[in-house]
């Protein structure tokens, strides 16, 4: 009957709108508050955004401080069957309005950011070790 009616039709017209803008918030959240580095694949036609993080960077952990501070995400080990995917995350725009999202990834970006300059350190410190040449 739903369909029969054409409201299917009416529906997906509303909801395509919505998820449109939740998408373009979250791409421009992304852009704004996570540190340069974080690679992220925009939605082309589902409900998700993934984030690459470098490798040092663990996602599981980033999880569990996000959760404290109200935020939840997906974590990307949890869909890497090999076991990997610990540096990635899986975020989600249908279930949540636009200012969530936006203080979701405002707060998500100032966690990396703690987390980022010990990357940034401990890559620093490789990069200038040191073998005598003889």
């Amino acid at each position: 009957a739903f369909i029969a009616s054409g409201a299917q039709e009416e529906h997906l017209t509303r909801v395509r709108s919505a998820y449109l803008s939740r998408s373009k918030a979250m791409d421009e959240a992304i852009r704004i508050h996570f540190p340069e580095g974080a690679r992220f694949t925009r939605s082309s036609g589902g409900l998700f955004s993934w984030v690459a993080l470098p490798e040092t960077v663990d996602g599981d952990e980033l999880f569990a401080a996000a959760r404290e501070r109200g935020v939840l995400v997906g974590r990307g080990s949890l869909f890497h069957v090999s076991g990997g995917g610990r540096n990635t995350l899986r975020l989600t725009f249908s279930s949540a309005g636009e200012e969530q999202i936006r203080s979701g990834i405002a707060v998500l970006g100032e966690l990396l950011r703690r987390r980022w300059p010990k990357d940034r350190a401990a890559s620093r410190e490789r990069n200038f070790e040191a073998v005598p040449i003889l």
